[in-house]
């Protein structure tokens, strides 16, 4: 065996020797001929499959022999390199080409091994990593640019035409594309351009043709091709997919979206030059569609339609095959060096020699890697930069080929290097070199990061990731130096480190202003992750005490951000998020994400375990945040005195600007933040009675929003809202003038644009001159051309589409001002298209300011009135949105006296096949969270569509105002939940109420607001920590609240019997509800298998979906939905003997947190300790009996439970204690108890869960009045005194016949006797 090993590795080292001598009786530049091509042909065919390591199978061979096959095969392999180390493929003659194309795939494939430490020198000698990337930059397929001709007309059709398409699907994009699949081949290339232009709109999921890739934004994609897009990777590789598709066909860069319409961009390009980052389609543009930032008086730039097409001759394959394997080989290489510097395993540690040279070569890669991405030029995204013909010499052509390469690749490049980087369980040795951390790389990573230099979007991500791993490893003097480098050097602090902080939280707060907040959120991530590095902190922790001790100050953009550092950015789903989600099982599994599509609801994420893509909605996603706690005990203090400080000016009634608002906000997030993740508490001035006031005093406001807003989605509302309004990065900074000039100005260029249309107009173009030099001065007047207010205005014809609203507010003021329309249209172009602004602009700036804002007070209301008469739906619509509206805290009226007693109990309608005492289902209550998300997401989307990019500062501030409220109460909450046992009393002057009823109005306010668990640990330390004279009152309004509770419900039923026209599919919705129940009438049947009543929370009826038919009632079960709104749909047939069921009734009533749910949760805690023998049992048991007798369902279950406990509480006291409960008023429950037992007996139902209860119930008052001895009082008032006589009157008769019968006198004779006497007498 040996033997054989020593013969088989003499004839490898044999075969590699001539092949070494074969190619040096060639030249460097001669081998690339049809000879050597078809020798290295013939050596290759010999080779069986593929090996692993050049020297595989000789184990055993002895070292001379294998030193000798190594020898052979560098000598090989060292005279290919250095040919194609000293060829450039612009140099060959085109002949030539394809011998050394296929020299270079050869040359990979024997270079396409395991390479080993002791290769680590012959890699380095003939500097492999060069070549690779030397040979990936020359088969980059260039590419030639063409500009489209398309004509304007066409352009307008084919925009029309999409956007007729669009509105089709809105009523669903299934039965659209379904429909257009009959059509012609190049109609359905146009279908196939209009989904790839608009996937993001309509739900459409666009792949890679190459690689499969889901694609989440920019892409190319074949003009001639039907459906053909591949992402940058692919097309920069020239891969062809399977198809029609060839090389020579016209792509296009789908890169820009049009601000309007949302699509990709493909035709004409309308770029402002004013508005920062703004693009229009040309059928938007010519439309006049613009949205809120931008208006027609801007100056823009027109960019045709750029078709790239590659440029070189051949269509070779075998060149996109080599750019992928190089790419592959280089990539491996770089790996590879890293395992062997940092190995996972103390066995896997190599000859320290061999570490030095795997550092070296790990260098070297890195270094041509951050090479390539320098060369991404600043305007990478404009693809008329990539290559432009033939006519460029050697050098030129391979700097385009550089910088195309550079382009294309720099996300896999920016991924490799993230990729190089060592995981935290691998061993690094003291010595070794870390390549990572040195100051050019970090450098380059911030500037990238920044934008100051023209990399795509995903590859700034990338870096902001990188970099937060990495500066936690970084010597923070290395760090300093790479930042000082583009900012001057901070000489004030001594702090090691303190240059890197600042120049970190000045990034953060650029980002902010600038980026918006998903750069902020990943700059603050960085942040976050530097702290848990114990040389980082210290720092950190400095720069956070100057920016917290600077609040009380004019709080600026930093600070604020700095806070947010400390608080947390709201959990937002940015690219890098880490996420918890479940896809299609219960396992929640942990991801990435790519992109979020916040119009479709929806996020693109990576597994990180199995790196499948999976496109999740939004309400089945969860941010992972795990954000470290940034504060100390000097930070708590200066938080707690802004707070009361800030609160202090608004009971004083002083203006707060917006920032001020905000950074009341956020101090109170970060105490929330922390109360929520200590265990202990932090400071006894959180309990100090002043701050507890402050703090109720901002949570009994009311928000002014929607209660279905979550407070994370009203932090983004802020925080996109301020950063677009306050650092004016809608339009370019520039001198601001009156608004007289500006309409002077406006007018002025209206006019020009009037008389170029139409040179005939003389008087109306010398009236607007006049009105232009007439506005010069600081009010307006307004002159009127006769034909103007003569004629009907044509408001359409000036303004074009309009809302209703708007269209009346511009006819009002034409017609009741005697305002021109074009005067009109100037204005509202100026003011951003806002009518809101229009209004005040002109309340301004008319002569006669006072009488003017009379004015248009009476017109506005007049024009409301108007539309709301035209549309009385929307009146409608307000109404009962208005219903929802956060209103703050209800201090509920105080009742000396009512009237509790009633005749008769409220009847349970229907069969509730439910517990006793219903427990949550965490089911639905998950279903309910995740219904809050998907509202609250809608209202944050109609929010931003409605404000637009820029909003007013008076909004702003409502908006932080809001979030201050929201805050305040979830402080609140947590420092009453975890009030310490040597607390101060709860009592009126630590909450600042009135008086003692006020104190459950503060808890049914933070019901409201927290989760069910957490409010039970508020009122268990309220009733514990308050005065105990206190509990009375407490006690007695906790069941009043009991008492007002009222439920909205809606009832809907078939005809009786329903006949073949009953089918129905309706939507019913009780706004503000947090889910809905639904019950039947116990007479539910329907007929025959077809018929069926479906529920659903959503109008295509598939999620949370209930389905009832047949006949059997037991399968009529009540259930919740999650949400306000309920979608049913009743379908019914014509049975065979005409026949049909009963039909359906349901209702459907509103599941609210209310102040029953307050009340109930007081007394249910204070009857269940000691302290109920302190309680006015006689009145609490007057107001249950009350309310178990007037409610139904729930209400009168858990109504009846605290009367058990009351009962439970009575029977506790001694045998000789005064009775103060009136077992009388249980007459109205017992009568309706009686009445449904006989009805169950007799039609042999369940029994329901009311009556079980009540039998409970019952059982215990029957036994406490046997202890009290007063049985025949107990029966005596319950019972009916007529039932009574009519039972007692037909004992006696009974008595009496049976004595007549056997001849036996009795009184019961002697009184039938007496009776009939005196019936005689009468």
């Amino acid at each position: 065996m040996l033997l054989q090993r020593s013969q088989h590795a003499k004839a490898v080292a044999d075969v590699y020797t001539f092949a070494a001598s074969f190619l040096r009786s060639y030249e460097a530049n001669q081998i690339f001929q049809i000879p050597v091509s078809l020798f290295l042909q013939e050596l290759l065919s010999y080779q069986e499959g593929f090996s692993k390591h050049y020297a595989d199978s000789l184990d055993g061979c002895g070292l001379a022999q294998e030193g000798r096959v190594r020898e052979s095969y560098y000598s090989f392999i060292r005279r290919l390199t250095e040919a194609l180390h000293s060829t450039h493929r612009q140099e060959l003659d085109k002949k030539v080409v394809p011998a050394y194309e296929y020299t270079q795939a050869c040359l990979l494939h024997l270079l396409d091994v395991d390479w080993q430490p002791y290769d680590l020198t012959f890699i380095t000698e003939v500097n492999l990593p060069t070549l690779y990337l030397n040979i990936a930059k020359e088969t980059v397929k260039m590419r030639e640019c063409t500009y489209g001709t398309e004509e304007e007309e066409n352009e307008m059709k084919e925009y029309e035409k999409c956007m007729k398409w669009f509105e089709d699907c809105s009523n669903g994009f299934e039965k659209w594309y379904d429909s257009m699949k009959k059509e012609d081949k190049d109609e359905k290339k146009a279908v196939q351009m209009f989904v790839a232009r608009f996937c993001d709109l309509l739900d459409v999921e666009v792949s890679c043709d190459g690689c499969d890739v889901t694609l989440p934004g920019r892409r190319y994609r074949c003009l001639q091709c039907e459906d053909m897009d591949l992402c940058a990777t692919c097309y920069v590789g020239g891969v062809k997919p399977e198809g029609e598709h060839t090389h020579d066909h016209d792509m296009v860069h789908l890169v820009y979206k049009c601000n309007n319409c949302q699509a990709f961009i493909v035709g004409t390009r309308i770029h402002c030059n004013v508005c920062e980052d703004f693009d229009l389609c040309f059928g938007c543009h010519e439309k006049g569609a613009f949205p809120a930032e931008h208006n027609a008086n801007h100056d823009i730039t027109k960019f045709p339609l750029i078709k790239l097409k590659t440029s070189q001759d051949s269509d070779s394959m075998i060149q996109s095959y080599i750019h992928q394997h190089v790419w592959l080989l280089f990539t491996i290489l770089a790996m590879s060096t890293g395992d062997i510097i940092h190995p996972e395993q103390p066995q896997g540690m190599v000859d320290h020699d061999y570490v030095k040279l795997a550092e070296h070569l790990q260098s070297q890669c890195m270094e041509i890697a951050t090479h390539c991405l320098k060369q991404v030029p600043d305007d990478a995204e404009d693809s008329s930069k990539i290559a432009q013909g033939d006519q460029l010499d050697m050098r030129a052509i391979q700097s385009k080929q550089e910088e195309a390469f550079a382009i294309h690749t720099q996300e896999r490049i920016m991924g490799l290097l993230g990729a190089m980087i060592p995981r935290e369980e691998k061993i690094t040795n003291m010595g070794n070199k870390y390549n990572f951390t040195t100051k050019e790389f970090i450098q380059l990573l911030f500037k990238i990061a920044r934008g100051e230099t023209g990399h795509e979007v995903n590859t700034r991500h990338l870096a902001m990731g990188l970099l937060g791993p990495l500066l936690t490893k970084c010597d923070l003097e290395v760090s300093d130096q790479a930042v000082e480098s583009d900012s001057p050097k901070d000489n004030t602090a001594d702090l090691i480190g303190w240059s890197s902080v600042k120049y970190l939280f000045s990034f953060g707060a650029d980002c902010l202003e600038k980026c918006g907040l998903e750069w902020a959120c990943s700059v603050s991530r960085i942040l976050q992750s530097l702290y848990c590095s114990p040389d980082w902190r210290t720092v950190i922790l400095h720069h956070l005490r100057t920016c917290v001790q600077n609040l009380t100050s004019e709080p600026d953009l930093p600070a604020i951000f700095a806070l947010f550092v400390m608080a947390g950015f709201p959990e937002v789903l940015t690219i890098g998020s880490i996420v918890q989600f479940n896809h299609t099982s219960m396992d929640r599994k942990t991801g990435v994400v790519l992109k979020h599509y916040p119009d479709r609801y929806q996020t693109l994420i990576v597994e990180i375990k199995t790196r499948k893509r999976y496109t999740i909605q939004d309400k089945y996603v969860d941010c992972h945040s795990s954000i470290p706690d940034l504060l100390d005990s000097n930070h708590l203090s200066v938080f707690v005195s802004n707070v009361k400080t800030i609160v202090l000016e608004l009971r004083a009634d002083k203006e707060l600007t917006p920032e001020t608002v905000w950074v009341m906000s956020l101090c109170l997030k970060v105490l929330n933040k922390t109360l929520k993740s200590s265990d202990h508490c932090i400071s006894e001035e959180l309990f100090d009675p002043g701050f507890i006031q402050c703090l109720v005093y901002i949570a009994s406001k009311g928000t002014e929003f929607s209660q279905q807003w979550l407070l994370k989605d009203l932090e983004v509302l802020s925080l996109m809202l301020f950063t677009n309004e306050g650092s004016s990065s809608t339009y370019k900074k520039g001198k601001s003038l009156p608004f007289s000039e500006q309409l002077a100005e406006a007018l002025e260029k209206h006019s020009k644009a009037s008389k170029e249309q139409n040179e005939a107009s003389e008087s109306a173009t010398s009236d607007e001159d006049g009105m232009a030099s007439d506005s010069d001065s600081s009010s307006l007047t307004f002159s009127v051309s006769d034909n103007e207010t003569e004629g009907k205005s044509d408001v359409n014809k000036v303004f074009g589409d309009l809302d209703e609203k708007t269209k009346v507010m511009f006819e009002t003021l034409h017609s009741d001002l005697k305002l021109p329309l074009d005067v009109l249209r100037v204005i509202y172009d100026m003011n951003n298209k806002n009518p809101d602004d229009v209004v005040k602009a002109i309340v301004e700036n008319l002569e006669r300011s006072a009488r003017a804002k009379e004015d248009i007070k009476r017109l506005s209301q007049k024009w409301e009135s108007i539309v709301h008469a035209k549309t009385p739906e929307a009146a409608l619509a307000s109404a009962s949105s208005d219903k929802i509206i956060d209103t703050g805290i209800h201090y509920h009226p105080v009742f000396k006296y009512t009237n509790r007693c009633l005749d008769k109990a409220s009847e349970e309608e229907w069969v509730e096949n439910q517990k006793l005492i219903q427990t949550p289902d965490n089911d639905l209550e998950d279903d309910i969270q995740k219904t809050q998300r998907s509202k609250s997401a809608e209202l944050l989307k109609q929010e931003l569509e409605k404000q637009g990019r820029k909003s007013s500062r008076e909004y702003i501030y409502k908006v932080n105002m809001a979030m201050s409220v929201l805050y305040a109460r979830q402080v609140l909450t947590s420092l009453l939940a975890k009030w310490p046992a040597h607390g101060p009393v709860i009592n009126t002057e630590l909450l600042g109420c009135k008086d003692i009823q006020q104190i459950p109005c503060v808890l049914d306010l933070l019901n409201k607001s927290e989760s069910k668990s957490r409010f039970q640990m508020v009122v268990d330390r309220v009733v514990h920590h308050c005065e105990r004279e206190s509990l009375i009152p407490i006690a007695s309004t906790a069941g009043q609240f009991m008492e007002e509770v009222t439920l909205s419900s809606i009832t809907k039923e078939s005809p009786h019997d329903y006949k073949e026209d009953a089918a129905v599919k309706e939507k019913i919705q009780l706004p503000g509800a947090s889910c809905l129940r639904i019950s039947f009438d116990n007479k539910c049947s329907l007929k025959g298998s077809c018929d069926s009543l479906v529920f659903s929370s959503t109008c295509d009826l598939l999620q949370n979906k209930h389905e009832f038919s047949m006949e059997n009632s037991s399968n009529w079960a009540s259930f919740q939905i999650p949400g306000d709104t309920v979608y049913y749909e009743f379908c019914c047939t014509t049975s065979k003997d005409g026949k049909s069921g009963w039909g359906y009734k349901f209702t459907v009533t509103a599941g609210t947190r209310d102040s029953f749910e307050t009340g109930y949760a007081i007394l249910n805690k204070v009857l269940s300790t000691d302290l109920a023998l302190s309680l006015p049992l006689k009145e609490l048991w007057e107001i249950l009996v009350y309310v178990s007798t007037k409610q139904t369902g729930q209400q009168r279950l858990k109504a009846i439970q605290l009367l058990l406990k009351i009962i439970h509480t009575q029977a506790s006291l001694p045998p000789d204690s005064v009775m103060d409960l009136d077992l009388g008023l249980l007459k109205p429950l017992w009568i309706m108890y009686n009445n449904s037992t006989k009805s169950e007996v007799m039609t042999g139902t369940l029994v329901t869960p009311v009556i079980r209860a009540l039998t409970e119930l019952f059982l215990q008052v029957e036994s406490l009045a046997m202890d009290r001895g007063i049985v025949t009082q107990y029966l005596l008032a319950i019972q009916d005194i007529d039932e009574i006589r009519k039972v007692v009157g037909q004992g006696i008769m009974n008595v009496a016949a049976i004595g007549i019968m056997i001849n036996y006198p009795n009184y019961a004779t002697e009184l039938v006797t007496l009776m009939k006497n005196k019936k005689k007498q009468s």
